[in-house]
């Protein structure tokens, strides 16, 4: 059997997960990216792997791509390829529409990967949402989702329970945890990179849904609380905010904050390995896959109510903690009570390892393999109708 499967770009989260599925599957698999680069994650996405046939459309970032010559790239893909199944991670934009058209006039499955859930953030009014969900439940035989607040938007849609698996969101757990192991073992890069003794950390854009205003006042007041035992923050990542947060941390003559600039994923278990706890204060966030990353280290999480990831991995007073995302002092209450439990964190980040262990590229493979051999080819006489 042939599957295409499509994404913006592949980076290191789903060249993770391709590779898991081409080594799973018996497919003949191409992987399509649109664009060699992402705009808003500049990751170093030029090399592939040899285990599955790649396609790449454009070979410049995403936003200079001109999106109808895109979508007839696309287009022409397809019917070069001529797949049986295929595999579309979202349904917005004219190249994904164009891809969900073809595949409901030539393929035998239609699968959307989707991590949209009522607390992300709104992307149009009410009439644009019904518009988007009816559009899915038309075009899309079944859906691979990040977890339980995916499914339920989907559901509300009256998309049928039966043609939707979670276990979308997954990073390379292996690689972390060694990497960071392996750092750990190597005290002097702590002092090389200039990292603090013991810190919390945001991995991460810069950008005003990360909510990295109300994280660094919430860090001012536990600062402020603890005096010589406080903990600094360290902000891994850059974007459109990184002005104002250095405007904040100059006016407001905030203590202890680190900006690091973005790094690449083989920068970043250093950063994890030396951490006391991870910290994401997202007011709207699909997922948040930084959070399984910092798990997969065996680091204590702290992490917003709003990120899509709670329900799955967080669990309070077990591997972490859950805030209100708009209360800074709450989360600086949260922040002092994990850097004054020594022991408390050692166990809260074994306990993260154990939650986030199912959450792997294998795992992902088989959660699709299985919603694909559940929806064989056949099974249906048209989208949308068994």
């Amino acid at each position: 059997m042939k599957a295409a499967i499509m994404f913006r770009v592949f980076g290191p989260y789903n060249k993770a997960r391709l590779r898991a599925l081409a080594r799973l599957s018996n497919w003949t698999l191409t992987g399509i990216r649109l664009c060699v680069k992402d705009d808003s994650r500049p990751w170093d996405d030029r090399d592939t792997d040899g285990l599955y046939e790649t396609v790449t459309l454009s070979d410049v970032a995403d936003s200079t791509t001109n999106s109808y010559a895109l979508t007839q790239r696309v287009l022409e893909t397809f019917r070069s390829v001529k797949p049986d199944v295929v595999i579309l991670a979202g349904y917005t934009g004219l190249p994904f529409v164009a891809a969900a058209l073809w595949a409901q006039r030539h393929a035998s499955l239609n699968i959307l990967l989707s991590e949209s859930t009522f607390f992300d953030r709104r992307r149009g009014g009410i009439w644009k949402g019904m518009a988007r969900r009816a559009f899915i439940k038309r075009l899309f035989h079944g859906a691979f989702v990040g977890g339980e607040r995916a499914r339920h938007y989907l559901e509300t849609s009256r998309f049928p329970p039966g043609r939707i698996v979670t276990g979308y969101d997954v990073v390379d757990n292996s690689y972390f945890e060694k990497s960071s192991a392996e750092a750990h073992r190597n005290p002097a890069l702590k002092a090389r990179m200039g990292l603090p003794s013991q810190y919390f950390l945001y991995v991460g854009r810069f950008s005003p849904e990360k909510n990295l205003l109300k994280l660094l006042r919430a860090h001012k007041l536990y600062w402020r609380i603890s005096g010589s035992q406080a903990w600094p923050v360290v902000l891994v990542g850059d974007g459109p905010q990184r002005p104002s947060i250095e405007q904040l941390v100059a006016e407001e003559h905030l203590e202890g904050v680190y900006l690091t600039g973005f790094k690449q994923v083989e920068e970043l278990p250093v950063y994890y390995a030396f951490a006391g706890c991870f910290v994401l204060a997202s007011s709207s966030e699909p997922w948040g896959l930084v959070v399984n990353e910092a798990m997969a280290c065996g680091l204590p999480v702290l992490v917003s109510q709003r990120c899509g990831c709670v329900p799955e991995l967080v669990r309070d007073g077990i591997n972490g903690y859950t805030f209100d995302p708009h209360d800074e002092r709450k989360l600086s209450e949260l922040m002092l009570l994990v850097s004054s439990q020594k022991a408390g964190r050692q166990a809260m980040g074994e306990a993260s390892r154990f939650l986030v262990a199912r959450f792997t590229p294998e795992t992902w493979a088989k959660n699709l393999l299985q919603l694909v051999c559940k929806l064989r080819p056949g099974s249906f006489d048209q989208v949308g109708k068994p």
